[in-house]
């Protein structure tokens, strides 16, 4: 049995306009459940190798952009936060973890759902994970779960809802995820945090990289030079299924939503 940890990036709900945050990014990190121990006790042992003690939770937002008032990594310097980050980076590499990442860019979303309604982009990605992780499982010959970190915006019963649309679809059926997307904290959950770590470097990597984006904290070349450091070591670890978006997919998943919403199953942003 495989597990997949997901966390996400840049995300702003339904405003797809900011222009700070143009990308919307999930990761997911998967984990064979036989190494799941292992691994978890050698990723807190690293923590306290580099922090001191294990259960300080990898942020990679703030340990980018430390401030002085931020607790734990605004006391320590940008180049300790940088090192630790990276070196969660080198963890994953060495781990033998598989990750599957999706970027929206969020200004775009309107060309895949129509006008009328409004999806919080972390919906969508989550379908599209979902079924990559369940071609994952295919592959594996084996059965997998998904747990998320614990987000109070999003809808529990919309993801329930998610892998239901997707257990129903012929096309693009799933047959290996059981349960529903399972919830955790993710300052207590080392997976969630790695998952949290590759999608803040892909998401990163998308603002410096995309033509007319200018993210004037990533300004120095150091920074830069950073970022894509970390995004090829992240992108040269077994990504299984890493996939662009299936145009096809999208919109059968959009007017499945569609259905839901007229039904009233589930309600979407105005």
């Amino acid at each position: 049995m495989y597990l997949m940890y997901i966390d996400e990036s840049g995300n702003t709900g339904t405003n797809y306009k900011d222009k700070q945050q143009p990308y919307f990014t999930m990761s997911g990190v998967i984990i064979k459940d036989g190494d799941w121990i292992k691994v978890d006790e050698e990723l807190s042992e690293l923590k306290k190798n580099l922090f001191g003690k294990k259960d300080i939770e990898i942020h990679s937002a703030l340990m980018y952009n430390p401030r002085r008032n931020t607790p734990f990594w605004g006391q320590r310097t940008l180049q300790q936060n940088l090192n630790a980050l990276e070196a969660a980076v080198d963890f994953m590499a060495d781990s033998g973890l598989g990750i599957i990442t999706v970027s929206i860019h969020k200004p775009s979303i309107k060309d895949i759902i129509g006008q009328d309604i409004k999806i919080d982009p972390y919906y969508f990605a989550l379908v599209c994970l979902s079924y990559w992780f369940d071609l994952f499982l295919t592959d594996k010959k084996s059965k997998g779960s998904i747990i998320t970190d614990r987000i109070d915006s999003i809808d529990e019963k919309i993801t329930y809802s998610i892998l239901n649309i997707l257990r129903l679809e012929e096309e693009y059926k799933i047959n290996n995820i059981i349960e529903r997307p399972l919830k955790t904290d993710s300052k207590m959950s080392n997976m969630v945090q790695l998952a949290d770590v590759s999608a803040f470097f892909e998401n990163k990597y998308f603002l410096l990289t995309d033509m007319g984006i200018n993210d004037i904290s990533d300004s120095s070349k150091f920074k830069r030079e950073y970022i894509l450091k970390n995004f090829k070591k992240i992108n040269s670890i077994e990504n299984p299924n890493r996939n662009l978006i299936d145009y096809k997919m999208s919109k059968i998943i959009v007017s499945k939503f569609k259905e839901l919403i007229k039904t009233n199953a589930i309600k979407m942003g105005e």
